[in-house]
């Protein structure tokens, strides 16, 4: 999946994408966590899963670490996605 193929959320775009539509708990939310740490601070990255538990644990990585979670989109397919800007804190 690219930047250009991705149209959930039309108003914000990002600037890593990121798949894990057929990846379980935890893996979405550590390749989350991993590919922030890779961005710069201010920098968008849309992550696109389908796995429910995500919904919730998503929140909680960007509460706990800084991150800020700017929308969730479920989409007709079952997957969800996340925009989730990368905060200050590592």
């Amino acid at each position: 999946m690219d930047k250009e193929s991705c149209c959930c959320c039309e108003e914000i775009t990002p600037d890593e994408v990121l798949d894990c539509k057929g990846d379980t708990c935890p893996m979405p939310v550590l390749k989350t966590k991993k590919a922030l740490k890779q961005m710069e601070p201010g920098k968008i990255l849309l992550m696109t899963g389908n796995d429910q538990g995500t919904k919730e644990d998503l929140p909680s990585l960007c509460q706990r670490t800084g991150h800020e979670l700017l929308k969730v989109v479920d989409n007709e397919d079952g997957s969800t996605c996340y925009y989730v800007r990368r905060g200050e804190k590592k």
